[in-house]
């Protein structure tokens, strides 16, 4: 750090100490954040009052220009305050204006043919909002871009030119107090230079004029600086090799000869010449960090005087820059000694991996290393990468693994994230009740599973399952309701807190499933309440509040963010995005007063970029700054990690602006025109000029280490960069693996490993470890670290209860289905028996519907007939269009001709169907126990069948690829139960229920699984032998599950055809 920001503030207060008044004093900073540093820099010097803030950054300064001519009376819509479009909305417009065009095909906007097939995408759009930024900056109009274009032969900027015209007539017609970022400045000259009286006044009231990282000023801050510092006090400060906002214009290039060639000597012929000295001394710079720097700035190309550009880097003593000081602006979240008040160690290292998934992994090792291992202050720590897509993906591993992390809604799309997303769907549910039924189910299953619905994919699947199970229960299924699926019944309970079928599933013992679904219709609901009370006047912000209110997440969130951790780093971000989507509704009702709600919902989705917010945001003192080199700048660290020193990555040296020609655009108004130029390797080169500032910026940022993180594959290798950080000879190998991170899971769970492992352990120094791992976890459990107190542990806690879970005067029920995994899994049937359920796969769900047409036509000899019947219900299944659709269609049809040979086969050995779906119960007595008790058998029999000599014959029907042994087939639980409940007399009470007239005939033919689902043309018949009055195995294993369903432990036996259990 040479100081120049310290020495900007200094300056600054110098001039209020004279008591010039702050109101003839400006402070211009490149952006709102660094606008903002330097104010809170003033602040902690300056203890007076200031009747003006001085510090601005040059958009806010053209917007009080604009303020002033509005005063003034000097623009054309006096009634209505200036406002900035951001760049997301300017997106938004161009966005919408393009597709217009497209629609009209073409529209007058004739583009050169190869950037036909460009012309509706993001990159495209991206170009398009540089080039009318650059147009804006040089103040060129839609007539002068015309006329460059065709002097040039470059029909895209003819064909932007036009675009551009749209573009301002647009903003004149439907936002004339709208400027964008670059409009703001242009228009400020404009007022300026039209406006003597305007300008004369600003140069009478600045008494001083500041500037601070002048190498970030792009053509339109030159023009501006030029009209109201000519003849004036002016004193810029600037650092060339650092200049980071190039991709928006920066061309630290003009600082060469900057005040006469921007006109900044006055009018006067008499005026001096202005004096350009330079800050050579570095502060606060460890000599491994300059040193690094040094090898940077030496491959930039020279800017301005070179002596002062480029003089030595004279080392400050580390005693004259402490801790505390010495930077240029302080982190926002303030500087730490380390322990001690020694300086952690430095150091420049480049660690090289083998593969990309060990890059994040080394990225969070080092900077836990430095600050468990060398006492670096988490936020004295920066990762900084050069992509913000990058730095996005860091920080969410960083916050996975329970490092906190300090982020900004400026760096998010609004409408993507995961708290705010679901509050648009909830509002475009709201104001718009009708609507497409695929497309509400997709909307439905998104807030079903976001952070309001809390409904993971399997909760899904029961619930779905639990809802058509109510909704026959309380006898909705008849002939009307036949197609009803459950994705109809999700729509329906999702917009009506009420629903008859949502209360029964929330009333049964698995209510838990619907908590997310009924959260979701209470928001719904509170939405339409809103909407409906004024459907033509109601707001966004009136809509927004019913359904966040209505969600009750906002004390579940903040009593979240009281606990350290993960969940209350997220729910901080969480309800940071909310305050940003109402900060958003907010500004959106000032500037589109009588908009409706859908307006809104419509508006945010359309937005593409990030949005600057200026609501308040949750920010740890002791986190980890994920940064670029743009965003870094003016911060200062202990340690900078740098991400992705990748050929092709970083450097980029892609040519930028080249779809639409930016950058020759640029190079024409400078008047760059010859030949030199326009040479693609002369271009590659100030491209990579551009890299090695970013890079150069970034490396600045570090006082005592850079570490530098690349990876070294047959696909990617390290690029330059990586050795100006550590060159190749100096780096030691790596051939150890990386360590597990130092973040406190990681700690308790090889301490407890530890313990575990060697409790029985009875040496002396054994014991010793063991004691210290205790005490280590004693002391994590006292700072309430999660999981370090033994009562989290799973396995330790005691049982919640040890009575049994049928009491000895209640009947035992069982179902002849489950019998089986009771004696073969205790532990699997309780777990099933308490809410447990598998999931239902697709395969279940098909075979639930061939179960249904075999129930409808039991006997049908033709497949034509059946298939209908499937086709009718075919959609239920929700599969869509596609080749997955068509091979499971085939599955089906091929289970019902097997279905239908077998219907043959039973005529042609005269059996016949008499009943389907039978619900049978018996109820026996049994020594259960010591105890006789009363057990229940319920079961329901796929199909009933009689034989031509009377017995009855049992058929379960299967559609899944099981094969049993004739061993297995002989006592297989579920077919011995249900020839024991036609013994018991369960099946001729069950027929007389039905209605279906019989001869009483309790004889038993026996039972058999038949199983349609197999491959090949045939079905497949697996017979159980008749159950006789002799057998007893039925009996024997009816008490055997009594005995396990009416126990208090589970026991849990693997074999080799389940390892689930």
């Amino acid at each position: 750090s040479t100081g120049k920001t310290t020495l900007t503030v200094e300056l600054a207060v110098r001039h209020l100490e004279a008591e010039h008044g702050s109101h003839r004093l400006t402070v211009l900073s490149p952006s709102r954040v660094a606008a903002a540093r330097v104010r809170e820099s003033m602040a902690r010097s300056w203890s007076g009052s200031l009747t003006e803030q001085p510090s601005r950054s040059w958009a806010s300064y053209a917007f009080w220009l604009i303020g002033e001519a509005r005063r003034r009376g000097l623009l054309t819509f006096p009634a209505r305050t200036p406002r900035l479009l951001s760049g997301a909305e300017q997106d938004r417009i161009i966005a919408e204006l393009l597709q217009e065009s497209r629609r009209a095909g073409g529209g007058g906007l004739v583009w050169p043919t190869g950037l036909s097939e460009a012309l509706g995408t993001d990159g495209f759009r991206k170009e398009v909002r540089e080039l009318f930024d650059r147009v804006t900056e040089y103040g060129l109009g839609p007539a002068r871009l015309r006329e460059l274009g065709e002097r040039h032969s470059r029909q895209e900027w003819v064909a932007a030119a036009e675009l551009y015209d749209r573009y301002l007539d647009y903003l004149d017609q439907a936002a004339p107090d709208a400027f964008d970022p670059s409009g703001l400045i242009s228009t400020a000259c404009r007022l300026l230079e039209e406006h003597p009286e305007l300008l004369e006044a600003e140069r009478d009231r600045l008494k001083l004029l500041l500037v601070d990282d002048a190498q970030e000023m792009n053509p339109g801050m030159y023009r501006l600086l030029r009209l109201v510092g000519a003849g004036g006090p002016v004193i810029a400060f600037a650092s060339p090799d650092t200049a980071v906002q190039g991709f928006r214009g920066a061309q630290p290039e003009m600082l060469a000869n900057w005040s006469t060639a921007r006109g900044l000597q006055g009018a006067s012929a008499v005026s001096p010449a202005p004096e350009v000295l330079g800050l050579a001394e570095v502060f606060g710079e460890s000599p491994d960090v300059s040193e690094v720097y040094g090898r940077i700035v030496r491959r930039i190309g020279v800017t301005g005087n070179a002596r002062l550009a480029r003089a030595p880097w004279e080392r400050a003593p580390l005693e004259r820059a402490p801790w505390e000081g010495a930077a240029e602006t302080a982190p926002a979240s303030g500087d730490a000694p380390a322990p001690g008040g020694q300086r952690p160690s430095s150091g420049c290292h480049v660690h090289v991996l083998p593969a990309e998934h060990l890059r994040e992994q080394m990225v969070l090792h080092t900077v836990l290393e430095r600050h468990h291992r060398h006492d670096v202050p988490l936020e004295q720590i920066a990762v900084i990468s050069r992509s913000g897509s990058t730095a996005q993906r860091i920080s969410r591993m960083f916050q996975s693994h329970g490092v906190p992390v300090n982020h900004s809604m400026n760096d998010v799309v609004l409408h993507r994230e995961p708290a705010v997303e679901p509050l648009l769907r909830v509002m475009d549910f709201a104001v718009h009740p009708g609507g497409d039924a695929a497309g509400r189910e997709d909307d439905l299953l998104k807030l079903l599973g976001g952070v309001y619905g809390e409904t993971n994919s399997l909760q899904l699947r029961r619930l779905r399952q639990e809802l058509l199970s109510a909704h026959r229960a309380l006898g909705l299924s008849g002939e009307a309701e036949e197609k009803r699926s459950s994705e109809q019944l999700l729509i329906e309970a999702a917009q009506d807190p009420q629903n008859p079928v949502l209360h029964r599933v929330l009333d049964s013992h698995v209510g838990f499933l619907a908590k997310g679904l009924q959260r979701v219709a209470r928001m719904v609901r509170a939405g339409q309440e809103a909407f409906e009370s004024n459907p033509q006047g109601v707001g966004p912000e009136e809509v927004l509040w019913a359904v966040w209110s209505a969600s009750e997440a906002a004390e579940a969130w903040a009593e979240r963010t009281r606990y350290p951790g993960p969940d209350g780093r997220r729910a901080d971000q969480d309800l940071d995005a909310v305050m940003a989507l109402f900060q958003s509704a907010e500004r959106f009702a000032d500037q589109n007063p009588g908009a409706p709600a859908a307006a809104f919902v419509d508006y945010l989705n359309r937005i593409e970029l990030p949005m600057d917010t200026l609501a308040d945001t949750s920010q740890d003192e002791h986190a980890v700054q994920i940064l670029t080199p743009a965003t870094a700048a003016g911060l200062h660290f202990d340690t900078v990690v740098l991400v992705g020193l990748q050929q092709n990555v970083w450097p980029n040296v892609q040519l930028r602006g080249q779809l639409l020609g930016t950058a020759q655009l640029s190079d024409v108004l400078e008047g760059r025109t010859g030949p030199e130029r326009l040479s693609p390797r002369v271009k590659q080169m100030q491209v990579l000029q551009d890299e090695y500032r970013l890079l150069a910026g970034a490396v600045s940022r570090a006082r005592s280490a850079v570490i530098g993180v690349a990876v070294d594959t047959a696909d990617t290798v390290p690029s330059t960069f990586a050795d100006l950080i550590e060159p190749p000879a100096q780096r030691a190998p790596r051939e150890a693996p990386i360590p597990r991170p130092l973040t406190a899971g990681s700690l308790i769970a090889e301490l407890r490993r530890h313990l575990e492992s060697n409790a029985h352990e009875e040496s002396a120094s054994a014991q010793q470890e063991n004691d210290a791992a205790a005490r280590s976890l004693a002391l994590l459990q006292e700072a309430a670290v999660p999981g370090a107190d033994p009562a989290q542990w799973w396995g330790l806690a005691e049982l919640s209860s040890e009575a049994p879970i049928v009491e000895q005067d209640e009947e035992i029920r069982i179902s002849p289905s489950s019998v089986r995994t009771a004696l073969e899994s205790p532990v699997q049937w309780f777990t099933e028996a308490a809410g447990g359920v598998k999931p239902t796969d697709f395969s279940r769900q098909l075979g639930t519907m061939v179960h249904a047409v075999a129930e409808t036509h039991p006997a049908e000899p033709d497949v034509a007939v059946l298939t209908a019947e499937l086709d009718r219900h075919w959609h239920e299944l929700g599969l869509g269009e596609g080749w997955i659709q068509h091979h499971e269609r085939r599955r089906a049809v091929a289970m019902l001709e097997r279905l239908v040979l077998y219907y043959q086969a039973v005529a042609d050995e005269g059996r016949r169907s008499v009943a389907q779906e039978l619900q049978t119960v018996a109820t026996v007595e049994l020594d259960v126990g010591d105890i006789r008790r009363r057990v229940r058998v319920t079961g329901v029999m796929d199909r009933v069948e009689r034989t031509a000599d009377g017995q009855w014959y049992v058929v379960d029907l299967k559609t899944g690829t099981e094969k049993p042994s004739a061993e297995e087939m002989d006592t297989l639980p579920q077919l011995g139960l249900y020839q024991l409940l036609i013994r018991e007399g369960a099946l001729d009470e069950a027929l007389a229920e039905a209605g279906i007239e019989v001869t009483s005939q309790q004889k038993t033919a026996g039972a058999a699984i038949l199983n349609v689902g197999q491959s090949g043309k045939k079905f497949h018949e697996f017979h159980q032998p008749p159950v006789e009055e002799a057998d007893l195995w039925p009996y024997d294993q009816l008490h055997d599950a009594a005995e396990v369903m009416s126990g208090s432990t589970f026991a849990s036996h693997h074999h080799a055809k389940d390892n689930s259990c």
